[in-house]
């Protein structure tokens, strides 16, 4: 079956309380997603873009913001 996307990541939980999520990055290298501006996150059956900002790489792990969300809570649904 073809699919025009494929994984970069999985969102594992939200971190701190400024809207950040961790995500496991599924690459060789993390920091290649500081050159992302948008992402394309599984819902269901389909695609939604969304923007990615504030990036940084700690440990192998991707911290950024998804969508601009601003509180836990709003990360949390990201997941």
């Amino acid at each position: 079956m073809y699919c025009e996307y494929f994984l970069i990541g999985q969102v594992l939980r939200p971190q701190g309380v400024r809207g950040q999520v961790k995500v496991r990055p599924d690459t060789d290298d993390p920091a290649r997603y500081k050159l992302l501006d948008t992402v394309y996150v599984k819902k269901g059956d389909t695609y939604q873009p969304i923007s990615i900002s504030d990036v940084s790489v700690r440990d192998g792990f991707v911290y950024c913001v998804l969508n601009g969300s601003s509180t836990c809570e709003e990360a949390e649904a990201m997941r």
